[in-house]
């Protein structure tokens, strides 16, 4: 019997090269928002030859992750989450929602498949170059870590929100509200993923790690580059936008056990961007 992966944002571009390469070696269940995206989901990796269950589930709905999770420990012994659902503000402009998706939704996956991933396994949340670069602006001037260390406080959404619209300001401008949401989101994700290292792996033997990727060949990439990606590309070492496939090897070897020893890490898969961002590079 194969073990499983459970595979969150399981329509995203990246999420499907992940499900393309490792689909033939687990029990695969994967997710999205509607039932509509799941049948199609379903459908396309049965036409490649991929056999996957679909699982309705909004990551910021925490009834529904804790169904997932129930899902999951069913089916067999859960081996490897990946964690890939997310939105970006120029996917939509409510502060809420990206925040409550991104932020609570990572939450919600790493607390209820705490006793589901079986001792070997792993748990990969999906970060962003967002949460490197302008995500720690905003915790070095406001002391956020310590705000964003309680998801679970009366409040907590709506402080964040407040805290959005303050940056906006402070950059007059410069820094959208809904940037500065992705950005601690996103930081958030590579913040409680290495927070969770030694309580995952002490007590369950279970490796915690988060992947931030820069811009890839995606629909989420495509419309990114409609809105300022394209310099992001123009400081970074490879000019092109990453295969999707690149960042699914990536992402395979990180759930693997060849990577035992990589645990409480955030790896960059950027084509250099961040190194061409913070780093005066020899010409």
């Amino acid at each position: 019997m194969k073990d499983v992966c459970v595979v969150t944002g399981g329509g995203g571009g990246m999420a499907v090269a992940l499900e393309e390469l490792i689909g033939k070696d687990y029990d695969l269940l994967v997710t999205a928002r509607t039932q509509e995206k799941v049948d199609k989901l379903v459908a396309d990796l049965a036409a490649k030859g991929i056999e996957a269950e679909g699982f309705v589930c909004e990551v910021q709905n925490r009834d529904q992750v804790k169904a997932l999770a129930a899902r999951a420990k069913e089916k067999g012994t859960v081996k490897a989450v990946v964690n890939t659902a997310g939105v970006s503000p120029s996917m939509v402009d409510d502060l809420r929602i990206i925040l409550e998706t991104n932020l609570l939704g990572t939450y919600y996956v790493t607390e209820e498949f705490y006793d589901v991933i079986a001792p070997g396994g792993a748990l990969l949340n999906l970060s962003s170059t967002g949460g490197v670069s302008y995500g720690p602006l905003v915790p070095k001037a406001d002391g956020i870590d310590g705000i964003i260390d309680k998801p679970e406080a009366d409040g907590f959404i709506e402080r964040l929100v407040g805290i959005c619209e303050d940056t906006e300001k402070m950059f007059a401008g410069a820094l959208s509200a809904g940037w500065v949401a992705y950005g601690i989101s996103k930081y958030f994700v590579i913040r409680y993923s290495q927070r969770n290292a030694f309580r995952f792996y002490r007590n369950k033997g279970v490796r915690v790690n988060s992947i931030s990727p820069g811009n890839f060949e995606t629909k989420m990439g495509a419309i990114e580059r409609e809105n300022g990606g394209a310099q992001q590309q123009a400081i970074c070492p490879i000019e092109r936008y990453g295969d999707p496939k690149e960042i699914a090897e990536v992402m395979a070897f990180m759930i693997s056990e060849k990577a035992g020893y990589v645990c409480g890490e955030n790896w960059l898969v950027d084509g250099g961007a961040m190194a061409g961002l913070t780093i005066p590079q020899i010409q």
